[in-house]
């Protein structure tokens, strides 16, 4: 059995679909508010959601128009070796989830909140491999291991109170001189 179908394209006309959408490169003059910036011919844009960096002066932007809205999609290209700043549009969190992520930076990388940083590795590692490393704690420092293994050159332990070490086997050895300075000594 043959079939024929016909189709017929139908397109309504009215004031709303008559506003066309454009796109074009432009630049930012200024930012005018938090989400708002200023193109070249003075026109404000807000940005895309999609568009996570944050556009700055001078940023070549390409830019959508429908009617009297203007949307930044995307930013173009900036001065060479200026800063990137990532950020949302709509304050919200950004959540990267793949495979493996790798940070790569040739002078530093700097972590920093208000609040807490979690790192966590439940069935693998967590390596620090540095030439300095320093640890400020305001509170609690615990550290819970296994087994721990401290090798340095000199160690001083300096405590306002009390340090107390407890173990089934205690062992002090030193190859020269041991010393035991006090007010009073308590052994057994």
């Amino acid at each position: 059995m043959n079939m024929t179908v016909n189709t017929q394209t139908r397109q309504e006309s009215s004031a709303e679909n008559e506003a066309s959408v454009t796109m074009r490169f432009d630049v930012v003059q200024a930012v005018a508010s938090e989400n708002l910036w200023v193109l070249s011919a003075g026109q404000q844009a807000s940005r895309a959601l999609s568009c996570l960096v944050e556009p700055e002066p001078g940023d070549r932007v390409l830019v959508v128009c429908e009617g009297p809205e203007r949307v930044i999609l995307s930013v173009i290209s900036r001065q060479t070796g200026a800063a990137v700043s990532l950020n949302t549009a709509n304050d919200g969190d950004v959540q990267l989830t793949s495979g493996s992520i790798s940070l790569h930076a040739e002078r530093n990388i700097e972590l920093q909140t208000q609040t807490s940083i979690m790192l966590a590795a439940p069935f693998g590692d967590v390596e620090s491999v540095a030439c300095n490393l320093t640890q400020s704690v305001q509170g609690c420092a615990a550290t819970l291991a296994d087994t721990i293994v401290d090798k340095a050159r000199n160690v001083h332990l300096t405590a306002d109170e009390s340090i107390i070490t407890r173990a089934q086997v205690h062992s002090v050895t030193a190859d020269q001189d041991l010393f035991m300075d006090a007010d009073r000594i308590n052994m057994g």
